[in-house]
């Protein structure tokens, strides 16, 4: 399912940081990995790769310090008892975490006429393969925009099998107990959880209509939700959700190939700032120009294995 493939996705990106043997701080070397460093590899002057402009010690410290706040947050962490399979006969649950920020409930700038809902909408993000917290400081969209806004609810919920959501704790991951990530599953958890909270901790709020938020695979989770669920999320926002691809049979009528996502990095690469396009690539090239001995001591690696893709 798309929910397996999120996990082996986010195995893989952990199992690429996890060889710390292979970086300067696990070796016995002082050497820096500074903007110099290709530099070094292409070892001549004319070769020097473009000096990209870097922001002040006071606007990154500004930015971390909002950062900071924002991942600190003004949301309750809560936990909602989960049906494991959705089967009316089975009675197994498990602990589901999930967000929860009401502080602009009812008191927006320019709250939306919703008839009987005298607050707001519940802005509702679909979990993805992450710790739910993880997500939080990125949607400053839903949580610093729209929730002052409209006067919103701001709900968040985490994935089953990522974070702190694991339904068979120490043993989630034991072969047999995968059988339940899925993505079907992933979206029903979602439409009880959201049902059952507007009769409980959200009963204030149980005419609001919900707007259904994701980006990347939450983006599909995010589309597959208001598909699958209409009666619960009267609309969705998936950004960065790569639907046509699950339909390679029709790609050319939903507009990709196998390189879009390639051209849309590029794209957003070459408009970032003049010259960053030029440097990645002269970055590249003098990579795989440089012997590999070269490489490993301008960026202070511990041996050539560290230039080897990982397992």
């Amino acid at each position: 399912s798309l929910a397996r493939v999120g996990r082996r996705r986010e195995a893989k990106r952990a199992a690429s940081r996890t060889p710390l043997r292979h970086s300067r701080w696990d070796c016995p070397s002082d050497q820096s990995i500074g903007s110099d460093a290709i530099n070094r590899v292409t070892k001549r002057p004319s070769e020097a790769l473009p000096i990209m402009p870097q922001r002040s010690a006071a606007l990154t410290a500004l930015a971390a310090a909002a950062v900071a706040a924002r991942r600190a947050g003004a949301y309750q962490t809560l936990y909602f008892n989960q049906s494991l399979t959705h089967d009316g006969t089975d009675p197994r649950t498990f602990s589901e975490r999930y967000l929860l920020d009401a502080t602009h409930a009812g008191n927006g700038t320019a709250p939306l006429d919703l008839g009987s809902c005298k607050t707001g909408p519940i802005l509702f993000y679909t979990g993805n393969e992450g710790p739910i917290d993880a997500f939080w400081s990125g949607n400053g969209f839903m949580t610093d925009y729209l929730a002052p806004k409209w006067g919103a609810v701001v709900l968040m919920a985490e994935a089953r099998y990522y974070g702190e959501t694991l339904p068979f704790g120490n043993e989630t991951f034991e072969p047999a107990n995968l059988q339940w990530l899925t993505t079907e599953l992933i979206l029903a958890d979602y439409a009880l959880l959201l049902k059952t909270l507007k009769t409980t901790v959200l009963k204030d709020h149980a005419d609001c209509p919900v707007l259904a938020f994701g980006g990347s695979y939450g983006g599909t989770l995010t589309t597959l939700f208001r598909l699958s669920y209409p009666d619960v999320v009267v609309g969705a926002l998936a950004a960065s959700a790569p639907i046509g691809y699950y339909d390679p049979e029709h790609w050319t009528a939903h507009g990709v190939d196998a390189y879009t996502w390639t051209n849309v990095v590029k794209r957003a690469f070459g408009g970032a700032a003049p010259g960053c396009l030029d440097a990645i690539n002269a970055t590249r090239a003098a990579l795989r120009a440089a012997p590999a001995a070269t490489v490993v001591d301008a960026f202070g690696l511990c041996d050539e294995t560290a230039l080897q893709p990982t397992q």
